[in-house]
C-alpha cells in the first residue's frame, strides 16, 4: 500500500477510503472535503508528531451532519456563493492529473473536515485542532468552518498570512473553498479535495501496480 505514492497518511485512512463501498462514500462519511497537508522539505521538530496527533484524532472523530442527499453529484462551494453543485464526470481528469502530481511531490497527511460543533483552529498552538510546528505559523494562524452551506476559511490576523490560489486573505473574511484549491499558511503548504476523487486516484494507482 505504501507504493502508491510516495507518502499519504496516515496509513488506516488509505485503507479505509480504498476499502469503502461507492454507497458508503456517497454518505460523506469523511465529511464534503479533505484537507491534505505537505511535508515542508525542512521542519522544526516536533512538526510530523504534532501533526499525526492532530489527523488521527481528527479520523476518530464522526461527523454531525446526516447523509448526503443529493446523490448527483458533489456539492461545493466557489469564492463568491455556497453550494454550487460539480459536473464530476467533466472535471474528474483535471482533478485526477493536479491530485497525483500534488502527491508525488512530497508526504501529505489527510484531515476530514467534517461538520462539527465550531471552527477548526489551525495553528502553533496545541490547543489548535491543526497544530502545524513551523516558525511561520502564527499561534492561531486560520481557521475553517465546515457548515451546511459549505466549507470556508479565515485568516485569524496572522503574522505571515493564509493564502488561497496565490491571494492573501484579508484577515477575519472568510473564504468559501471547492476540490483541487491550493492553501497556505505562512510557508505550510496544503491543498483540498473531494473524497470522492482521492478514493479513485488512490484505487486506479493500486491496479497499475498489480
Amino acid at each position: 500500500m505504501v507504493l502508491l505514492t510516495p507518502g499519504l497518511l496516515p496509513q488506516e485512512f488509505v485503507d479505509e477510503l480504498l476499502q469503502l463501498p461507492p454507497p458508503r462514500l456517497l454518505d460523506e462519511p469523511f465529511g464534503p472535503l479533505l484537507l491534505l497537508l505537505r511535508v515542508p522539505d525542512r521542519t522544526v521538530p516536533g512538526f510530523t508528531a504534532a501533526l499525526d496527533q492532530c489527523v488521527r484524532r481528527g479520523l476518530t472523530q464522526p461527523g454531525v451532519g446526516g447523509p448526503s442527499t443529493s446523490g448527483a453529484g458533489f456539492g461545493v462551494v466557489t469564492a463568491e456563493v455556497p453550494a454550487v453543485q460539480r459536473d464530476q464526470a467533466r472535471d474528474a481528469e483535471a482533478d485526477h492529473a493536479s491530485l497525483l502530481a500534488e502527491l508525488d511531490a512530497s508526504t501529505h497527511y489527510v484531515f476530514p473536515l467534517r461538520p462539527g460543533a465550531g471552527p477548526l483552529g489551525i495553528g502553533r498552538s496545541r490547543d489548535n485542532a491543526l497544530v502545524l510546528r513551523d516558525d511561520s505559523v502564527s499561534q492561531l494562524h486560520a481557521e475553517i468552518h465546515v457548515g451546511a452551506d459549505g466549507v470556508s476559511v479565515s485568516d485569524v490576523d496572522s503574522k505571515n498570512g493564509t493564502w488561497v490560489g496565490g491571494t492573501r486573505l484579508a484577515p477575519n473574511t472568510p473564504r468559501w473553498l471547492q476540490p483541487m484549491d491550493s492553501l497556505r499558511f505562512g510557508r505550510v503548504q496544503a491543498f483540498t479535495c473531494a473524497p470522492t476523487v482521492l478514493r479513485s486516484v488512490l484505487r486506479r494507482r493500486l491496479r497499475q501496480l498489480l
